[in-house]
């Protein structure tokens, strides 16, 4: 069992921890470029699990650049990726992980301020959020888009410590990629690892591990 009683604030990873969306953009990216008559293996996609949003377009350019032969901006693959959600959408409530909602109920009780810091982009935060009905708790949502260098830089850990008034030694977060770990302990805060075996992750840069967030009840 891990003890958290004896900290002040929280910061949660939001792909991965709030929500197991990782292998669904896996299949969605494969899906869209298998549309699209380009062949990229799972492998490949895998390095996007834990990614912030620059390597994640910059990759999308990459594999559409080797395999349709032409260049492609950024803003050209969002927006037939928009198209391509559109008609195959998330369904982000049905992959709220265990416990998330009942931690955060508690640790509001306690009167615990919690916060998102994720390196998704800001309207993604806020449709997963909307979706699985969680608005209103957390205390503060940030995202990795809104710094030079996302994680494993701890700019956004730094950022939030002091949104949230508290020092990093009375401060937990809970991640699962080895980016989101790193930015964490770099900032000096305690790190509560979820454990994934499905993206590569070396998973050593946590102070402890846990199967599911229900443990941390």
């Amino acid at each position: 069992m891990v003890d958290i009683s004896r900290f002040k604030a929280a910061v949660f990873d939001m792909d991965g921890v709030v929500v197991d969306t990782e292998p669904v953009y896996r299949e969605h990216v494969l899906m869209f470029f298998r549309e699209q008559g380009v062949d990229i293996g799972t492998d490949d996609v895998n390095v996007l699990a834990g990614a912030a949003s620059d390597t994640y377009q910059r990759l999308l350019r990459r594999w559409w650049r080797d395999g349709t032969g032409e260049q492609a901006t950024d803003q050209e693959i969002d927006a037939l990726l928009d198209e391509f959600y559109e008609r195959n959408p998330i369904d982000y409530a049905s992959i709220l992980n265990q416990g998330v909602r009942e931690l955060l109920a508690s640790l509001r009780s306690r009167g615990i301020p919690c916060a998102l810091a994720s390196s998704s982009s800001l309207a993604d935060i806020h449709n997963v959020l909307r979706a699985c009905r969680l608005e209103d708790a957390f205390d503060y949502v940030v995202s990795g888009e809104e710094f030079e260098e996302s994680k494993p830089n701890p700019a956004i850990y730094l950022h939030v410590l002091d949104k949230l008034g508290v020092e990093a030694a009375g401060c937990f977060a809970i991640e699962d990629s080895d980016a989101g770990m790193t930015a964490a302990h770099r900032a000096g805060i305690y790190v509560v690892g979820k454990r994934d075996d499905r993206f590569g992750y070396a998973q050593t840069e946590c102070d402890v591990l846990v199967d599911s967030i229900a443990e941390l009840l």
